[in-house]
């Protein structure tokens, strides 16, 4: 063999310095910058949105916490009529006239039950009768209260109460009064006739105290119905204007009923939070305005990261350029143009040792090496090749012609029927029949059933002459579908599980085929039925749909037969198809062929299909 030269075209083409350092701006510096900008107005997104949700989710927070804490009071102040004390001795009052008795039994129970109370600065008792002309009344020193508490309701509030609670009935209303806020409910006799009136007034520095910790607030207000409760320090007239506006923007009612127990929001333009909460038919309303300069904090430590990772960038770039140039590049060119000599017919061209990085250096290493070995397998090619071209030969002729196979048993089935031995002249024809089925000279991978049944038939012609009189076997197969066509040797696995596993507890082997078409309402469905002799345990179903799953590795031949029968099935007329093996009741095993002909789209098995007349 003559050497090939090839003359390399070397200096016509871009630099590769040039180039890389191209796609380093276009891959790199320019997707940098793109993901920047998306990262950026992706952070800031984000940011405001998890600001809005944390603002959100406390201003919720401080509603649920205050309705909780409206709900203790609340059950407090049930208490006073669950317990029944007062309304007794209010009973032994109607009777004897003793209001000094009655003072000190009421006065009793109400220093026990609401004296510590922390959420209940005052608990007032208002009896209806102007026969009464004490004071009914205990203050929480837990709570911060004194009788200057007291005092100040009887002045200022005492009125509104009783009015409040002239129209109650049996509920419960809060009052607000002078920075003042009161729980009242009317304590009733037996027939339910208010007979007093039970005021709680209610510390809003507890009661409130979820308010507190709304995120970012700078300034807040508080509202029962329309009535101003609690303001923070400064002036809150611009937190009631700011709330106006968010009235009209957001659609809300400052008396909402018939919705969820609290809700919050929050307005972005008008950096504005808010929460309710319902309390029977009152509503809370919590409005905060937000300090703008503490949100946008974080937003700003965000951008100036986002500047100096860009300036890094610079220099990285023109570090990694001259990187590149340096260990990369002038190496390369350097191997380019001593592989155009190669290319030339050159061999044995080397290169000086590279130390720069060691994947350049093995480069190097390597073309000397090929530059070195290159002349001794040139000169060797050759003879392997015609080695090569040698063991193909003898490859080839090895092989046996099915061919020649098949005129063989044609003379020995003619030998045996001129020896009279009609017996082996009948297995001859059958191994003949089940070779030809094997080996598909035609390349058709599916059958009409009629010459499927002649397989079968060759097949159990042998099996009859190696068991006799203990192996029986019987087929049932609808006249119609002797044209349908069915995947090829598809029954023969099945059939050979019968020989393997179909004996009984005399060692007898008896099965029996029946195929059959059923018209279904979603479609048509063939069914190959092969029952056996042969008793299976629960166990053993258990591992061959294992092995029919795929979970468990098939140990011998059968095993591997069935489950590529199930996987051919599956994969010709869909998922629904398939093979199936279970015990019958009456102990035989039942191997049952699926062919589901709604599902399969397969252009074959569709004229198979056709040629399958309906019943």
């Amino acid at each position: 063999m003559k050497k090939r030269q090839v003359n390399g075209t070397h200096g016509t083409g871009k630099s590769l310095f040039v180039e890389m350092l191209r796609l380093l701006i276009v891959f790199w510096m320019i997707p940098y910058i793109l993901l920047s900008l998306v990262f950026y107005l992706t952070y800031f997104r984000r940011d405001r949105l998890q600001v809005e949700n944390t603002v959100t989710a406390s201003a919720e927070n401080a509603a649920e916490t205050s309705l909780m804490n409206l709900n203790r009071a609340y059950e407090a102040s049930l208490q006073a009529s669950y317990d029944g004390e007062i309304r007794a001795a209010w009973e032994k009052f109607l009777k004897d006239g003793d209001e000094y008795d009655m003072y000190g039994s009421v006065t009793d129970y109400l220093n026990r039950t609401y004296k510590y109370s922390n959420l209940l600065s005052n608990t007032i008792v208002i009896f209806t009768s102007p026969d009464v002309r004490l004071d009914y009344y205990t203050y929480s020193n837990v709570a911060g209260a004194t009788y200057r508490d007291v005092r100040e309701f009887k002045q200022t509030a005492a009125d509104a109460v009783r009015e409040a609670a002239s129209s109650l009935d049996t509920g419960v209303v809060l009052v607000s009064q002078d920075g003042h806020l009161y729980l009242v409910r009317n304590l009733v006799e037996k027939n339910y006739v208010p007979f007093a009136v039970l005021v709680n007034e209610l510390n809003m520095d507890k009661l409130f105290e979820g308010a507190d910790s709304v995120v970012f607030q700078e300034a807040s207000e508080i509202l029962v119905d329309e009535n101003n409760v609690r303001s923070t320090e400064g002036d809150s007239r611009d937190v009631s204007a700011l709330y106006e506006q968010l009235v009209l923007d957001e659609n809300l009612s400052k008396n909402q009923t018939g919705r969820a127990e609290t809700m919050a929001g929050y307005n972005r333009s008008l950096m504005m939070a808010w929460g309710q909460c319902d309390f029977g038919k009152q509503t809370v309303t919590f409005m905060y305005r937000l300090n703008h300069r503490d949100m946008l904090s974080e937003q700003h430590y965000g951008r100036t990261l986002l500047i100096l990772s860009f300036l890094l960038l610079i220099p990285i770039l023109i570090g990694s350029s001259i990187l590149i140039k340096k260990d990369v590049t002038e190496p390369i060119d350097r191997l380019v143009n001593e592989a155009g000599n190669i290319a030339a017919g050159r061999y044995g061209t080397t290169i000086e040792e590279f130390h720069g990085n060691r994947e350049i250096a093995t480069l190097t290493d390597t073309f000397n090496r090929m530059s070195r070995s290159l002349d001794y397998s040139f000169n060797t090619i050759l003879a392997d090749e015609v080695a090569m071209r040698d063991a193909r030969l003898k490859a080839l002729q090895s092989q046996i012609n099915p061919h020649f196979l098949n005129n063989t048993l044609e003379i020995i089935n003619w030998k045996a029927r001129m020896a009279g031995a009609e017996d082996v002249s009948e297995m001859i024809e059958a191994l003949s029949v089940v070779m030809n089925a094997t080996l598909d000279r035609n390349n058709e991978p599916f059958v009409e059933v009629r010459e499927e049944m002649e397989y079968v038939e060759a097949y159990l012609t042998i099996i009859r002459e190696r068991f006799g009189d203990k192996f029986s076997f019987t087929e049932d197969v609808a006249p119609e579908l002797m044209g349908f066509k069915i995947p090829r040797l598809i029954i023969q696995p099945v059939l050979e599980n019968v020989v393997e596993h179909g004996r009984d507890e005399k060692g007898k082997i008896s099965g029996r085929l029946k195929i059959y078409r059923e018209s279904l309402r979603d479609g048509d469905i063939v069914f190959i039925v092969v029952e056996n002799s042969g008793q299976i345990s629960d166990e053993d179903e258990q591992r061959i749909q294992g092995i029919l799953d795929g979970k468990i590795e098939p140990q011998s031949h059968t095993r591997i037969g069935i489950r590529n029968t199930d996987q051919r099935l599956k994969l010709i007329y869909g998922g629904t198809s398939g093979l199936t093996i279970h015990r019958a009741e009456d102990g035989h095993t039942v191997c049952t062929l699926t062919l589901d002909l709604t599902s399969n789209t397969d252009k074959e098995t569709a004229r198979a299909r056709e040629a399958c007349p309906r019943k």
